[in-house]
């Protein structure tokens, strides 16, 4: 970008890219165009092969935060897209909805059933104000929808996709009524492919009653995103909006999302609009950091929530903000997979949030111990045994928020937290989650 295009023409040119950064970056909802849906091609990959493949079904496993819900949008526009070629006879049925907590496989099946409707002989997307009947009304009625009807429907659909989000949701006695069809669909070789996602650490957290049921999955675990993708995200931003983040700019907001998308977005839109109205297409470090007071007013408010419980306090001097502010520090400098931090690495960040006070594990043992109550969220877990107690965030969205929180309200330096965070898991990882060989 040339220096003379730093300045945007006129304040309505920098007023309309504002309003366009609520387009591009979407922190509060999933993506849903292949175009707009960055890096993830392995678990695209493992997806299309899954569905390419008759007797194959998939699971989409990972942390709250991490994309699985974009990438079960784009499944369907990702499809069109690939199939444009073919006739429309021809092209793979994609239906997905979202389970509910009350769901029985017979309802969350009739609402998927409901997304199709009876054309003639033809069965297809179910338009609005359609006088069609559904095809859940079609062939069940009100009757209950078993796994037997459902194998006996399937194969008059062709070629088709179900995919079920919020899977973990469901009731245990009613997701497996899940693993059971896929069982029966495998075994009849019936060329339907049903994708379950969900929240969990491993693929048997959703899918664990039947062993032989694996060799019918794909397993298609959502890890936190690659620096490399996040970076992608804001390059996406750029070419939209016809603007540019100062590299440190990137780097930082990269840094501060954890391998989050959704923290992506969220720094993104509100450092863009920043920018915008100071009337300039760059976006400073400076814009990153100012934008931290409207991103966290912005954030989920379960987050706020979450916050709000484990730091307040009748006593003007409590350390909970405090030391919850060095534990969010510390986990984002964790190596450990699964995000695990022990007690003396609070101690170099709790130095830097109080550095007028001396620091020991002692200041702060007590409060670990809180934050994992009731009483406190609990906002942490804790696993170990006593004297050896290990402890991570519940949410994996909260320690970008805490951070953020602390840099807004000036209870620490933008280049401390540079400084801290310098080293983190994100770094240490390859784009396919695996540590590199040095």
């Amino acid at each position: 970008m040339n220096t003379g295009d730093q300045q945007f023409a006129s304040k309505e040119d920098a007023q309309r890219a504002s309003y366009q950064a609520g387009k591009v970056f979407l922190p509060n909802t999933a993506v849903s165009t292949h175009e707009l849906f960055s890096g993830r091609k392995r678990q695209i990959t493992l997806l299309l092969d899954a569905i390419n493949q008759t007797g194959l079904h998939a699971v989409v496993f990972g942390e709250r935060g991490v994309g699985k819900t974009s990438l079960a949008n784009v499944i369907k526009p990702l499809l069109a897209f690939l199939e444009q070629e073919l006739e429309e006879g021809d092209r793979k049925v994609a239906v997905r909805i979202n389970s509910h907590a009350a769901d029985t496989f017979s309802e969350a099946w009739r609402r998927a059933l409901d997304e199709l409707r009876v054309q003639g002989p033809q069965i297809g997307f179910k338009p609005s104000g359609s006088g069609h009947k559904s095809l859940a009304d079609a062939y069940f009625a009100d009757a209950e929808i078993s796994i037997d009807d459902i194998r006996r429907l399937l194969p008059t659909l062709g070629d088709s996709v179900f995919v079920f989000d919020e899977f973990d949701r469901m009731q245990h006695a009613e997701a497996k009524a899940f693993t059971d069809l896929i069982k029966t669909l495998s075994d009849y070789a019936i060329s339907t492919t049903i994708v379950l996602v969900g929240v969990a650490a491993t693929v048997d957290a959703l899918v664990a009653d039947h062993e032989s049921v694996h060799r019918a999955i794909s397993e298609v675990s959502m890890p936190r995103m690659h620096p490399e993708e996040l970076r992608a995200i804001l390059a996406k931003g750029e070419e939209r909006l016809g603007m540019k983040f100062e590299p440190d700019a990137a780097e930082f907001i990269v840094k501060m999302s954890q391998g989050l998308p959704h923290y992506t977005h969220l720094i993104g839109q509100h450092a863009t609009r920043q920018a915008c109205s100071r009337g300039s297409r760059v976006i400073t470090l400076n814009d990153v950091s100012e934008s931290f007071r409207e991103a966290t007013s912005r954030a989920q408010q379960t987050i706020v929530k979450q916050f709000t419980l484990a730091t307040r306090s009748a006593h003007k001097d409590a350390l909970y903000g405090s030391v919850l502010l060095a534990c969010a520090i510390t986990a984002s400098r964790s190596i450990d997979d699964l995000g695990f931090f022990q007690p003396a690495s609070v101690v170099e960040p709790l130095k830097e949030v109080m550095p007028d006070r001396e620091i020991q594990i002692a200041t702060f043992r007590n409060h670990l111990a809180e934050f994992c109550e009731e009483k406190r969220g609990p906002i942490l877990e804790r696993t170990g045994q006593q004297r050896n107690y290990r402890y991570r965030f519940r949410n994996p969205l909260m320690p970008p928020f805490v951070i953020m929180n602390g840099l807004s309200n000036d209870l620490i330096r933008v280049d401390t937290v540079t400084r801290l965070v310098k080293t983190s898991r994100q770094d240490l990882s390859s784009p396919n989650g695996q540590l590199p060989l040095f």
